[in-house]
């Protein structure tokens, strides 16, 4: 029941934005592309861990990515608490990988370097593979799914 009602909230939200008309070609990709930016968030928990004590922080990324499927990047965080140790009260994620279509399906596989700038008292910084493999679903697939989930949730409840 409860991933049936994630479904049609997910379709319901899906329905709710508006499609922009499909634009005409534009110029040819460029090889490398540049992308940023900053945000403001209230809190900073990575795995269920605060590290920003529970109070605003400003994050910030950089990415370069290639139009052969590599990218690389950087990613920050302020925290508050690693100070305490040494640091600099900053996060600082390096990362790069490899993004392709396999398919219908995108794999994307990767390594993210976590370092923590002056941190002592400890081994914080770590490198990490990652990898996942996703698909895009249209609109009228997930709607398609959320009916089919909302009819057989009915069945369900008149036997």
């Amino acid at each position: 029941m409860p991933s049936c009602l994630l479904l049609v909230v997910g379709a319901l939200l899906v329905a709710a934005v508006p499609v922009p008309a499909l634009a005409q070609a534009g110029p040819p990709q460029a090889d490398l592309t540049v992308s940023g930016g900053m945000t403001l968030v209230s809190r900073y928990r990575f795995r269920g861990i605060d590290l920003s004590d529970e109070k605003p922080t400003i994050q910030g990324t950089l990415n370069l990515t290639h139009k052969s499927g590599a990218y690389a990047g950087l990613w920050t965080s302020g925290l508050a608490g690693f100070g305490e140790l040494g640091g600099s009260n900053l996060e600082l994620d390096l990362y790069a990988g490899y993004k392709a279509p396999i398919g219908k399906a995108t794999l994307d596989a990767g390594l993210v370097y976590y370092v923590y700038p002056g941190a002592e008292g400890g081994p914080f910084d770590y490198l990490e593979p990652q990898a996942n493999v996703g698909r895009a679903v249209t609109r009228s697939q997930l709607l398609s799914a959320a009916r089919l989930c909302l009819i057989g949730e009915s069945k369900q409840h008149r036997l």
